[in-house]
């Protein structure tokens, strides 16, 4: 695992939830989520139907936040807010009205609200215009709801818990020196979804089009950093 490029981690994930083949040492065919939380928690000290459902909620948990680790709006979110790319917090509220009068923004009491959140973060996502070379900042807003992050926490910690034992006992451990965890309910493990935001993300911008512009092409803008400073020092230091 000391040797895994991120991008690797993504692409393995990805191809988990789309049923493909994947290299592992683990015997049972092909690997999913199913069959991975059947194998973590085939050690668990319960009856069948109470272990089916502890199997299948976080075979359903992971496989959720499987399609959230691969989402590239959610990983822009999360590298803005990790590198300081001007993130801010808050979310956004949207809300929809006729209007009376051409240009006449209707009164609140008209609109109809579509989904809004206190909280929330809004930042910017680089969106090429021809080519990788010439690109804009587009702001975008997206609405979250703490209680289902912290719920979600509660989950992942259950998770890594479990398969830490697993590890342990594929190893040699005895299965009952080995803890594992699990809610009390099946519903728990819909909680980090439960409650809804309405639109959970935005983005309204100004259009930007390809003739809109005068593409940079590669020799100017490493041009750009041979010219002098006006003080006549070499720009390269």
């Amino acid at each position: 695992m000391t040797s895994y490029w991120p991008s690797q981690l993504v692409s393995l994930v990805r191809k988990i939830s789309a049923r493909q083949v994947v290299y592992s040492r683990l015997n049972g065919g092909i690997a999913t989520w199913e069959s991975m939380s059947a194998m973590v928690h085939r050690y668990l000290p319960y009856d069948a139907d109470k272990k089916q459902w502890i199997e299948d909620g976080f075979a359903r948990f992971w496989a959720r936040l499987a399609h959230e680790f691969t989402d590239e709006l959610l990983s822009e979110e999360y590298n803005a807010a990790k590198h300081g790319l001007r993130t801010k917090l808050g979310g956004f509220a949207l809300a929809f009205g006729a209007e009376k009068s051409r240009g006449v923004q209707p009164p609140p009491e008209t609109m109809e609200l579509i989904g809004e959140s206190e909280f929330g973060t809004s930042f910017f996502r680089r969106q090429p215009i021809t080519d990788r070379l010439n690109f804009r900042l587009r702001r975008v807003c997206r609405n979250w709801d703490p209680v289902n992050l912290g719920t979600g926490l509660l989950l992942i910690s259950m998770s890594i818990t479990n398969v830490a034992s697993f590890l342990r006992i594929v190893n040699g451990e005895a299965p009952n020196k080995c803890r594992f965890e699990n809610p009390e309910e099946p519903a728990a493990f819909d909680e980090p979804w439960k409650r809804a935001v309405g639109v959970e993300d935005l983005s309204i911008d100004l259009i930007l089009n390809p003739s809109d512009i005068r593409p940079c092409r590669k020799e100017e803008i490493l041009r750009s950093y041979e010219q002098e400073r006006p003080n006549g020092s070499d720009s390269r230091e």
